[in-house]
C-alpha cells in the first residue's frame, strides 16, 4: 500500500511539474538572431508599446520598462511593469524571457454628511479623490506575451532588411570639387568698353 501512494505521490508531482513548465512556455522564446538585432527590437516594440524603459544593460541582458493606461469609464488606471532578460546561446541565437505583472488603482471620492432637516445623507467630496488598488499581480495571460513576441518578430524583420538594404546600396563616389581657375585681371574690356567676363568653372555652372 506504501508503494502505490509512494508511486502516486511521484506521478502527482511530475505532472505538476510538467503542468509549470508548460504555463511558463509561453513567457520564453528563442530566436535566431544575434544578441544586438534582438537588443535593438526589443527596445523599439518596448517605445512603440508605449512603455518608458528604465533600466538598460545590454551586457548583462536585462532591460526594464513601465507604463500606464487610463480608463476614464471606469475611473481606473493600470500600471505595467515588463521585465526581459535576452541572451545569447551562440553566433544566431538568442534566448528572450518576459515576465509582466500589473496593478490597477481605482479613483473613489470620499464621502462626508450633511443633516438637512434632521436626515443625514451620505455625499460625495470632489475636491478630494484617492486612487485605491483593486487588483494587482502577474500576467499571466498567453495570448498578452504572444502579441508582445509578434511585436518583437516584427521589429527584428524592419531592423534586419534596413541592414540588407544598407549593405546591397551601392556606393556613390564622392566627385572631388575641381579648383577655381585663377583670373589676373577680371577689368578686361572690349573695344567698345563693355566689360569682357572671362568664363571658368563656376561661372558655367551658373
Amino acid at each position: 500500500m506504501k508503494k502505490i501512494l509512494l508511486s502516486l505521490i511521484f506521478i502527482l508531482s511530475a505532472f505538476a511539474t510538467q503542468l509549470n513548465d508548460n504555463n511558463l512556455c509561453f513567457k520564453t522564446r528563442t530566436l535566431m538572431y544575434p544578441k544586438d538585432v534582438v537588443f535593438n527590437a526589443l527596445k523599439q516594440t518596448l517605445m512603440l508599446s508605449h512603455l518608458n524603459i528604465e533600466t538598460v544593460t545590454q551586457k548583462d541582458g536585462v532591460l526594464l520598462a513601465k507604463g500606464s493606461q487610463t480608463n476614464n469609464e471606469n475611473n481606473t488606471i493600470t500600471f505595467i511593469t515588463v521585465s526581459v532578460s535576452f541572451n545569447s546561446l551562440g553566433k544566431n541565437k538568442t534566448k528572450v524571457s518576459v515576465i509582466a505583472s500589473y496593478s490597477t488603482s481605482e479613483k473613489k471620492s470620499e464621502t462626508g454628511q450633511i443633516g438637512i432637516a434632521g436626515i443625514i445623507l451620505p455625499i460625495p467630496v470632489p475636491f478630494n479623490k484617492k486612487y485605491t488598488t483593486v487588483g494587482f499581480g502577474n500576467i499571466n495571460d498567453p495570448l498578452w506575451y504572444q502579441g508582445f513576441f509578434n511585436s518583437l518578430d516584427k521589429s527584428i524583420f524592419e531592423i534586419v532588411m534596413l541592414e540588407k538594404n544598407n549593405e546591397t546600396q551601392p556606393k556613390i563616389p564622392l566627385i572631388k570639387p575641381t579648383p577655381p581657375v585663377k583670373i589676373k585681371d577680371t577689368n578686361t574690356t572690349s573695344s567698345q568698353g563693355t566689360p569682357v567676363y572671362l568664363e571658368t568653372n563656376s561661372t558655367k555652372s551658373k
